[in-house]
C-alpha cells in the first residue's frame, strides 16, 4: 500500500501519504508444527541412508539446530568430550548435542537415531561441514528447499523448522526437565524453554 500512496503523491494525485505512521501487524500464530513421530518414520522409509535427503534431514533432525545453524555444523563443532557444541546465529546462545559422547539419561533410547544420523551423513562426509557436497557449502535456503521437497515426495506437508520442535518435544516427552531442553535446544531461559 505504502508504494501505491507514494506513487500518487509523486503524481501529485495525493498531499499526504495516508500511510504513514501505520504500521501492520503481524499475525500471533505457532509457528511450523513439528513433525509427528509417524512423519519422522515415514520420510525414513521413504528416503534411504545414502541419499542427499536423508542426510540432510537427520542432521537437522538429530540436532535440533535451526537451518542457518545446520549448514555451518561440521566436525570441528565437536568438542574432545564429543559434544557438538555451536552458537546459535539467531539467539547467540550455546547449544550441545551429544554427538560421540555418553547420551544424557533422557536420551539413552536414542543411540540407534544418533548412529543412523552418522551413517546418513557418511555419503556427504570429507567437507568442512556435514552436509557439505562437491567442495560446496549448502546454503541455508537449499537446505529448507530439499528437506521441504523430499518431505512432500514423501507424502509429508512439513519443513524442516518443523524438525526442530519434535527433537525438543521429544526431550520434553521423556519427562525430563526444562534444563534438558535448554541445553539441547541452546535456550538461554526457562520461558524459552517452556514455549
Amino acid at each position: 500500500m505504502a508504494a501505491r500512496a507514494w506513487r500518487a503523491k509523486r503524481r501529485g494525485e495525493i498531499e499526504v501519504d495516508p500511510s504513514l505512521g501505520v504500521k501492520r501487524s503481524k499475525p500471533k500464530t505457532d509457528g511450523y508444527p513439528a513433525w509427528t513421530h509417524a512423519e519422522v518414520a515415514a520420510f525414513r522409509a521413504h528416503w534411504p541412508i545414502g541419499t542427499v535427503a536423508r542426510a540432510c534431514f537427520e542432521l537437522v533432525c538429530w540436532t535440533g539446530a535451526r537451518t542457518k545453524d545446520a549448514v555451518t555444523l561440521g566436525p570441528r563443532n565437536i568438542d574432545h568430550d564429543g559434544v557438538l557444541t555451536y552458537r546459535q546465529t539467531k539467539t547467540g546462545n550455546p547449544a550441545l548435542v551429544p554427538w560421540s559422547s555418553p547420551l544424557p539419561p533422557y536420551a539413552i533410547g536414542w543411540a540407534d537415531e544418533r548412529e543412523t544420523v552418522k551413517a546418513a551423513l557418511s555419503c556427504l562426509a570429507g567437507g568442512f561441514t556435514f552436509l557439505e557436497a562437491q567442495g560446496r557449502v549448502r546454503s541455508v535456503k537449499g537446505l529448507g528447499n530439499v528437506i521441504r521437497d523430499a518431505a512432500a515426495a514423501a507424502g509429508i506437508e512439513k519443513s524442516a523448522h518443523g524438525l526442530r520442535k519434535y527433537r525438543l518435544t521429544a526431550i520434553a516427552e521423556s519427562g525430563w526437565q526444562a534444563y534438558a531442553i535448554m541445553a539441547w535446544g541452546g535456550h538461554q531461559t526457562l520461558a524459552e524453554a517452556e514455549h
